[in-house]
This record gives C-alpha cells, sequence and structure tokens, in this order.
C-alpha cells in the first residue's frame, strides 16, 4: 500500500511518517520510545542525527499510548478510544476502492473476510 505524502499538511498520514522518521535515532526499531535527553540529543548529533529526538533505549510503558491517544482525543473534543480509531481505520481502508483486500486484511490483521 502507498500512503500520499504531504510533508507539511498535518493531517497526512504520509506525511506524519515522513516528520516522525525525520526524528529517529541510530538504532531505534520502535516508535514507541520516549523523548531523549540534552545529552543523548547532543550525541546524536555528533553522529549525524541532528533531528533526533527519540530515545530508542528507553520505550514507553504498556499503558502510556494508550492513555497518551485518549487524551489527545480529549483536548480535540473527540470521545474515542483506541479501538475505536482501529476500527475506523480498517473501515476506511476497506471502503477504499483503490486498497485491494489483500492490504486491507495485512493492516487488519485478519486472515480471512469472514473474519471481519
Amino acid at each position: 500500500m502507498c500512503l500520499p505524502v504531504r510533508i507539511n499538511d498535518m493531517a497526512c498520514p504520509g506525511g506524519t511518517l515522513k516528520r516522525y522518521l525525520a526524528k529517529v535515532t541510530p538504532g531505534q526499531k520502535r516508535f514507541d520510545c520516549c523523548k531523549a535527553s540534552v545529552a543523548q540529543k547532543k550525541l546524536y548529533f555528533k553522529q549525524g542525527f541532528p533531528n533526533a529526538q527519540m530515545s530508542h533505549s528507553q520505550q514507553i510503558g504498556i499503558n502510556k499510548i494508550a492513555i497518551m491517544m485518549k487524551n489527545g482525543c480529549k483536548r480535540v473534543g473527540l470521545e474515542i478510544t483506541g479501538h475505536g480509531l482501529r476500527r475506523i481505520s480498517i473501515t476506511t481502508l476497506v471502503n477504499d476502492s483503490a486498497v485491494n483486500i489483500e492490504e486491507s486484511l495485512a493492516f487488519a490483521r485478519h486472515t480471512s473476510v469472514a473474519a471481519q
């Protein structure tokens, strides 16, 4: 699946990923990392990663992402859960004629159409 990338569009999923990936650190393999300290940022800068903002050695706790999602939605006036966003995302993909069923299934982590 190919996401559109409009780097300056804050509502563009591809642009959001591109902006995030510009801030990853050397060795980072996960998205759920904490902010880097000032000392870590200086080290990353010396290593050639001037935009690095995340600490790959310090992962976010298991409930932190759900709490961040809930607080973020509340701040913009939405009453929705992480699972609700998952359902909306899957439904949007399934209803998009440009996305084939295999891509929708892979995104949803389903193995058959009957599971949807």
